[in-house]
């Protein structure tokens, strides 16, 4: 998972060593950034870049779950990765004044930004079994969609993420009533953490009526939001869980967002380590 943002790095490379641009031509290519890892670890399945914003790592995950589910590799690596190799604003009006994300609390105005890479090594079960691997956990359905025609491009669908949730259920085989957390997504903003919660909410309230008995919780409020690997270091954070059955508080939230009514949903907020 991998997104292009700007040419900005390359303006200076041309602006700067003009002579030298044979040399990093190819490097700042983002299908070379799967190929190169490939060509590192003499891998010979498919190599993939994929863009799809904030989804990229989640949708490479996926992606790899399905080649390894058809035949198509016996193994797979996927996950993202997010450099920011300038000191410059996102400029979209969803930074927060204080570089912090405050996912789902009452002082969230905007997403704290951060950068890193992730990956997970992904393999059908009964090879892992086979193989005498470690194994941190079991990915037991997945589904991927997309908003179609909304108020704007960047606006968000909450009848679209309650499908995505419910299609990831049926795909996994499991019942609603039996999760006991869920990583948000939670970019920390006023308008676009209510949507999200809302689209859990309507999932949800398909299912069962059963209130405040699934935690909910955001790895970007601890390292920020990481955008094209955002939704590989949820899912690590959330096997890691599984694997110390520990469950962390949600950091800086003290007071929930107005528009987001806990006490009548199926979620809650730890607010201290639980097991």
């Amino acid at each position: 998972g991998y997104s292009k943002v700007g040419y900005d790095y390359e303006r200076l490379l041309s602006a700067n060593y003009p002579e030298e641009l044979h040399q990093y031509i190819v490097g700042n290519l983002p299908s070379v950034l799967a190929s190169r890892i490939a060509y590192f670890l003499n891998l010979k399945g498919p190599a993939v870049t994929v863009d799809t914003a904030c989804s990229s790592s989640l949708a490479a995950v996926h992606m790899a779950c399905k080649s390894l589910m058809s035949g198509d590799c016996e193994m797979a690596l996927a996950g993202g990765i997010r450099t920011s190799l300038l000191p410059i604003c996102i400029g979209l009006d969803m930074e927060s004044s204080d570089g912090y994300t405050k996912t789902f609390s009452k002082d969230s105005d905007g997403t704290g930004t951060g950068e890193g890479a992730a990956a997970v090594l992904l393999k059908p079960l009964q090879d892992a079994v086979r193989d005498g691997d470690h194994i941190y956990g079991v990915i037991k359905g997945s589904a991927m969609n997309q908003d179609g025609t909304t108020a704007g491009i960047t606006a968000p669908n909450p009848a679209a993420q309650t499908e995505v949730i419910e299609t990831a259920w049926k795909d996994a085989g499991i019942a609603p009533e039996t999760l006991s957390f869920i990583e948000a997504h939670g970019t920390g903003t006023k308008l676009g953490d209510p949507v999200e919660f809302n689209g859990l909410c309507k999932a949800f309230e398909k299912y069962t009526a059963k209130k405040q008995f699934c935690a909910i919780g955001s790895v970007k409020s601890n390292i920020g939001h990481l955008f094209e690997a955002a939704g590989i270091v949820g899912l690590i954070k959330s096997v890691l869980m599984l694997n110390h059955k520990k469950n962390p508080p949600l950091a800086h939230f003290n007071e929930p967002n107005p528009l987001i009514h806990f006490h009548s949903s199926p979620f809650y907020v730890n607010q201290e380590a639980a097991a």
